[in-house]
């Protein structure tokens, strides 16, 4: 009878510690808690934009004239770069389909200038809010990707965000937010550590 009573506390312990190591959170949760400033804002594109852009910008260089009496390589005549290849939304200074009608250029340049204004606070119990002039925005939050992916769900559109946390440390957190207008890259700055810099 007590080897029975001896193998089902084994057994617990065994199923105990399984589940319990399937929970352990990663360490990047606690770094990220706290309240956030941000430093700098900017456009961010994915390293296959990046290219496109790229091949773009060697097309336009490629079909310029290189004096005013040279006639350009290309038979089209144009300087512009091509913008055929790119996807929709990608290159910056033409509109898209991304944003709904609206210039995507112009509505990222706003959400920049939005993010560059709002601080956000991310809680231990997987809650946040980012505090926009306009309004407050609260979310729930959860780690993915290995601690480098942070999925947001704001709480009154029931709308989900991916966030792609590039570094973090116990002072600064570099992410890139993907919105359908395009990435904005974000370095933030704990508010805590920004006032003692500041102090100095």
């Amino acid at each position: 009878m007590k080897m029975k009573q001896w193998i089902h506390l084994g057994l617990f312990v065994v199923i105990a510690l399984f589940y319990s190591s399937c929970a352990t959170t990663h360490p990047n949760e606690a770094l990220i808690v706290g309240e956030w400033k941000p430093i700098k804002a900017e456009k961010y594109f994915t390293p296959e934009e990046e290219e496109l852009l790229k091949k773009a910008q060697e097309q336009s260089t490629a079909t310029r004239p290189t004096t005013e009496g040279d006639k350009p390589a290309a038979s089209t005549g144009s300087t512009a770069p091509s913008t055929a290849s790119l996807p929709s939304g990608t290159d910056p200074g033409r509109g898209g389909d991304r944003a709904g009608g609206k210039n995507p250029a112009d509505e990222l340049n706003r959400l920049i200038q939005a993010e560059t204004r709002t601080n956000i606070v991310i809680y231990p119990d997987h809650t946040a809010a980012k505090f926009y002039r306009s309004r407050t925005v609260k979310a729930t939050w959860k780690l993915k990707g290995k601690g480098t992916v942070l999925i947001a769900k704001d709480l009154e559109k029931k709308e989900k965000y991916r966030i792609d946390i590039l570094e973090v440390d116990g002072s600064k957190m570099v992410v890139v937010e993907n919105l359908p207008v395009g990435g904005i890259k974000i370095t933030y700055q704990k508010i805590n550590e920004a006032q003692s810099d500041e102090a100095k």
